[in-house]
């Protein structure tokens, strides 16, 4: 039978994973700041950063409701080659087809918009 994990497993784990995205956001950031090329940043921190950002935007916040995953996934490909890595967003895309096709429409709304 498998027990559950200690709670001061989970606080451990928990702690980890926070301090390393942290580091790895605040590596991005850095990298935009000094103008870094793409390429030389981390594939694992562009990985983080897009997954990051899909994860704030589909979760409820005490301000707004969940945005859906298509919006979500729109929003990553209007600032993709900008703000996000062009290869993670379109990985992001291929592991979500029928949200990918909904995105699609919506990135055109939303260019349509103005937004």
């Amino acid at each position: 039978m498998k027990r559950p994990p200690r709670l001061v497993e989970r606080t451990l784990l928990a702690t980890f994973l926070t301090v390393a995205i942290i580091l790895l956001v605040t590596f991005i950031q850095l990298s935009i700041e000094t103008r870094t090329r793409a390429e030389e940043v981390p594939m694992e921190a562009r990985i983080v950063h897009v997954a990051d950002a899909f994860d704030a935007m589909t979760s409820a916040r005490a301000y707004r409701p969940a945005r859906p995953a298509s919006v979500a996934l729109a929003e990553l490909r209007r600032h993709e080659g900008t703000q996000f890595d062009r290869a993670v967003v379109d990985a992001l895309h291929a592991a979500m087809p029928s949200a990918a096709a909904l995105s699609d429409l919506q990135l055109q709304e939303l260019l349509e918009q103005g937004a």
